[in-house]
């Protein structure tokens, strides 16, 4: 059939004229029209770069992912925002863009579920205290994303948990751990040193 095309094409079509939309301000208009809130319109304008980047990563440019997204993500935010006691601005733009991203993955078909019952959240690696962009990855967003699942236990239990955990890191600015995590920028000698403070730590029960 393609080759019949390109026959018939040769024929008929003299100039081929290719229409590319600005996705930024698509997306703009699309959140504009279905999301109300004004704080989460903001999470997710912000992230919007982020998003086509990403989607330009997976050769996945489709409108119809975009909405599929808005709509899980919109009902994800109402089920945070009514616990009083979770800091949006401080979860949000993680966890529009690992929504996205799953999204993105599930819609192309490159998809695979990674979770065990026992793990709730991942922290990507992003420094707690020198980045600001820190990054959670959650099991509760694959499960609505994958299965229409919204469990709101887990959701608050999985974000009340990353919270508590990076909270430690910032009490903790000295955890071997913490030092650890940008390895790569150390020499070979402090790792070693650092790995064996580690192990020290771990026999101790100390985490």
């Amino acid at each position: 059939e393609n080759m019949i095309y390109k026959k018939i094409k040769e024929k008929l079509i003299g100039i081929t004229i290719k229409y590319e939309p600005s996705l930024e301000d698509i997306q703009k208009k699309l959140i504009n029209k279905y999301v109300n809130d004004s704080a989460l319109s903001s999470y997710l304008e912000k992230c919007i770069k982020d998003n086509i980047q990403y989607a330009y990563e997976k050769k996945h440019i489709n409108l119809r992912t975009y909405q599929f997204f808005l709509s899980r993500i919109i009902n994800i935010y109402n089920k945070i925002r009514e616990e009083n006691h979770i800091n949006l601005e401080e979860v949000m733009p993680s966890i529009v863009n690992y929504c996205y991203k799953i999204c993105v993955d599930y819609k192309c078909g490159e998809y695979e579920y990674k979770w065990n019952e026992s793990v709730k959240y991942e922290y990507n690696g992003l420094n707690y205290i020198n980045n600001n962009k820190c990054e959670f990855e959650y099991k509760f967003v694959d499960d609505y994303i994958i299965s229409s699942k919204l469990d709101k236990n887990e959701l608050v239990n999985a974000i009340n948990l990353s919270l508590k955990e990076k909270q430690e890191y910032i009490n903790n600015p000295n955890d071997v751990l913490y030092k650890l995590e940008v390895w790569w920028e150390l020499d070979d000698d402090k790792v070693e040193e650092l790995m064996k403070s580690c192990i020290s730590v771990l026999r101790n029960n100390q985490y």
